[in-house]
């Protein structure tokens, strides 16, 4: 008798308490854009599918020579795109808004605040990899 009750609670509940409706973003964190130089990053949501994904409202938004986009694919994945080239320092601050579908389950909204730092001064770390066995010298800049 008691598995009858549990499946039928379960059945009851529509099985919302196994869907995963937590939205999240990779990279949680943007890398620092420089000034004057070439910017672009992808931002991907992860968790629970993504039906809508907008700039508080907007596909897109331009901002201190810089492109922020956002689009959906068939997935049902979300995208960021930051891309151009920086005109000014200091911070851009933007939130993302958007829902995830609903089944028998209600659907779930989400928003997450991003922070970009344009920053006037380029870091570059400069590292040598020697590999011993041809002699040889690689160096990369970052």
């Amino acid at each position: 008798m008691k598995i009858l009750y549990i499946i039928f609670v379960f059945f009851i509940s529509g099985c919302c308490s196994l869907v995963n409706k937590q939205v999240s973003f990779y990279p949680e964190t943007l890398p620092i854009a420089n000034l004057g130089k070439e910017y672009y990053i992808k931002i991907q949501s992860n968790g629970a599918p993504v039906r809508r994904l907008s700039i508080m409202g907007k596909e897109s938004e331009s901002n201190n020579g810089l492109k922020i986009k956002t689009y959906v694919d068939n997935s049902m994945h979300g995208f960021i795109e930051i891309s151009g080239v920086p005109n000014k320092t200091g911070e851009i601050i933007f939130e993302v808004e958007g829902g995830a579908p609903g089944t028998a389950c209600s659907g779930a909204r989400f928003n997450k605040k991003f922070t970009l730092l344009i920053s006037s001064t380029q870091s570059k770390t400069s590292f040598s990899i020697i590999n011993s066995d041809k002699d040889a010298l690689f160096t990369a800049c970052i």
